[in-house]
């Protein structure tokens, strides 16, 4: 700890400490029956190292000390770690931001230590305690162009906001002890920001480089939190003890509903967009058109998702027909790959239709089979010669997808 907190000690010599330290407490901090740490080292441990990590300006070695906080915090907090919390307020309210960001890092710490316990009260209290002045800091942020630096900060926050969830409790309301209210606000307004970087008009950029943008995993995280609460809140639709399951799709999932279908207009429309964002889009929507209350809002734009967004959602991408120009044993492989089923847009608009085809098969399966065809008629009608054999590869796989349905 002396060597992560002197300023002078070289990157490398601080990265080696750090990686002493978190094998140190891994695993032996509470089971340590050879008393290899003594209460006394506990002490000092506690006593200094979220100031340590508030310190340190080299995102590596914050992360390797991330595991000593959960490890600790496991066992101690907040009973036998009550200095946490004031030395947290003491350097998130400090006007560096480095400073201001690891105080994040180190929340998320001490809530990722909690995450699936079933006594989520030390949960409860951190959310109470530090909710206002992030949700100050968000406010005072957004209001102005964004940083580099402030969407790495906003994406932490978001992923600390997820990690604090507490989607289980049975004796709360989820929406009140979570504060749902802003964090929905606070992800809606996120989902809605216009495109930053410049890099995300340029085509001569891949996407594998775009994708690593703060923007879109700002974005990412917002959407992680809203699928996470819908998927828990909409589980809960027979349980009579709760009235968040009402509260969830009668005052918030219709204005996240709304937000959703601009931003599959935008997905349609752009030059990039990130795949994995689209792929949490289609995993909502698909998970509300059960509801009645909620599909009422989608119904209006179903030809619309027919004409303008399902064809580019099945479509594969412009890498992918790339690959397949140039190497198509590999375009093979990559695409009934596993793993393509988890990070491919096509993957999860497909089941979005064949779960729509089967729940609301009037609205939805003639409309559409009866695009399809329009679409391989004016295909057949272009001379043979001057066909793109790739323009009703969807079609195909869309037929694919609907064929249990049919």
């Amino acid at each position: 700890l002396m060597i992560l907190g002197n300023a002078e000690m070289s990157k490398s010599v601080k990265l080696s400490a750090a990686i002493a330290l978190k094998n140190r407490l891994h695993n032996r901090y509470d089971n340590d029956k050879q008393q290899l740490i003594s209460d006394e080292d506990k002490a000092f441990i506690r006593q200094h190292l979220i100031p340590t990590v508030c310190g340190l300006t080299d995102q590596t070695v914050i992360g390797l000390m991330g595991v000593a906080i959960e490890e600790i915090s496991g066992c101690d907090f907040p009973s036998k770690w009550p200095e946490a919390v004031p030395q947290i307020e003491t350097a998130i309210s400090s006007q560096s931001h480095s400073q201001f960001y690891n105080s994040i890092f180190v929340i998320r710490c001490l809530l990722r230590s909690y995450q699936y316990r079933a006594d989520k009260t030390p949960v409860h209290a951190l959310n109470q305690h530090f909710h206002p002045v992030i949700f100050q800091w968000v406010q005072n942020t957004m209001s102005h162009p964004l940083s580099e630096d402030d969407l790495m900060t906003l994406s932490l926050v978001l992923k600390m906001l997820y990690t604090g969830l507490d989607v289980t409790s049975k004796d709360v309301s989820l929406l009140e002890v979570n504060n749902l209210g802003t964090i929905v606000e606070l992800c809606k307004a996120v989902l809605e920001m216009a495109p930053i970087s410049p890099d995300n008009f340029n085509p001569d950029i891949p996407s594998s480089e775009l994708s690593l943008l703060p923007e879109w995993h700002c974005k990412k995280w917002a959407m992680a939190i809203v699928n996470r609460v819908n998927g828990n809140l909409l589980s809960m639709k027979n349980d009579d003890n709760h009235g968040d399951f009402s509260n969830w799709i009668g005052v918030y999932a219709p204005s996240i509903v709304n937000v959703l279908l601009k931003q599959l207009d935008v997905y349609r429309q752009s030059l990039y967009y990130y795949n994995k964002l689209t792929i949490k889009y289609f995993t909502f929507l698909k998970g509300v058109i059960d509801y009645s209350s909620l599909y009422k809002l989608i119904k209006p734009q179903i030809p619309w998702i027919i004409n303008s967004v399902l064809p580019v959602a099945l479509a594969i991408s412009k890498d992918e027909q790339v690959l397949w120009k140039e190497d198509p044993i590999q375009f093979v492989n990559q695409v009934y790959d596993v793993y393509y089923n988890y990070t491919n847009v096509r993957v999860e608009a497909g089941d979005f239709l064949r779960h729509l085809a089967k729940v609301r098969a009037n609205d939805i399966l003639m409309p559409f089979l009866q695009f399809m065809m329009s679409q391989f008629d004016s295909y057949n009608a272009v001379d043979p010669t001057q066909r793109d054999y790739m323009a009703k590869e969807w079609q195909l796989y869309a037929l694919e997808v609907l064929s249990p349905n049919m």
